[in-house]
């Protein structure tokens, strides 16, 4: 391709799954010209992120250098900024300014060096403390940390979330649905995948990416309609029972309101 711009990466298809990397080797936008490797990686949820494919001792890296800004949740890279980027990232890696040729990503893989917050339970809490508690000041805090703590933390918290793959999330859903109902599993799946959005959009690592999909959820939407409403005296009875909850301390009010 010899030119890119904004509307050409806003026309990118999105792949039915996973994720799909279109190359603009020597594109030229407003006389910056794109390095050799340069392309853009479009999700099947339709995020579009700028790389770059350079090798390094013989080994093959495909290297992210930010997302798009014009994404549906934002990003920090214009078209022009990610070529400059790119340009000056290439040029690094061969005259040989940059110490490490491999991307950071792969170099805390293959090293070990990994910050405390890139496990799962460092997400988690910096997911609750900044998003939750701070950000969106929701009611339900104390119930949202409480159900990651029981359900979540024990069971994947100590993966690295760099590490973390489908079938461990798979595997955690289900050992939550024998335990205490597909539902429950499902109340865990949406936390989890809420913290994990969150933070490939808010974290300070443009390399994460979560690990869940559509379609893992345990129960679908037709198994939860109503097969019947609560008699009066019911109602009475739970309203009485609720005055007797006190953890979580937003349970009670909620479920008032729900009636």
């Amino acid at each position: 391709m010899h030119s890119i711009s904004e509307k050409a990466v806003a026309r990118l298809p999105l792949p039915t799954t996973g994720n799909k990397v279109h190359f603009f080797s020597g594109a030229i936008l407003q006389g910056k010209k794109a390095p050799a490797g340069f392309g853009v990686r479009v999700t099947s949820a339709g995020t579009k992120s700028f790389v770059l494919f350079h090798r390094a001792d013989g080994r093959k890296h495909l290297e992210t250098l930010g997302r798009w800004d014009e994404n549906a949740h934002g990003g920090t890279l214009t078209v022009r900024d990610a070529i400059i980027k790119a340009d000056k990232l290439a040029k690094d890696i061969k005259l040989g300014r940059r110490k490490d040729a491999r991307p950071e990503r792969t170099r805390r893989a293959e090293d070990g060096d990994k910050p405390d917050v890139l496990d799962v339970c460092g997400l988690l809490d910096h997911f609750v403390e900044r998003y939750v508690k701070k950000d969106a000041k929701l009611r339900s805090a104390g119930m949202i940390e409480q159900q990651l703590k029981r359900l979540v933390k024990p069971r994947i918290g100590k993966v690295s979330i760099y590490e973390l793959r489908r079938s461990q999330v798979s595997a955690m859903l289900n050992e939550i649905a024998d335990e205490h109902g597909p539902r429950m599993a499902d109340l865990a799946l949406a936390y989890t995948r809420k913290a994990f959005n969150w933070y490939e959009v808010n974290g300070a690592d443009d390399d994460f990416r979560s690990p869940i999909v559509r379609g893992m959820a345990r129960t679908k939407p037709k198994d939860r309609e109503r097969r019947r409403i609560l008699a009066d005296d019911e109602i009475r009875d739970m309203w009485a029972a609720l005055d007797t909850i006190r953890d979580p301390a937003c349970f009670s009010a909620y479920v008032r309101t729900l009636l």
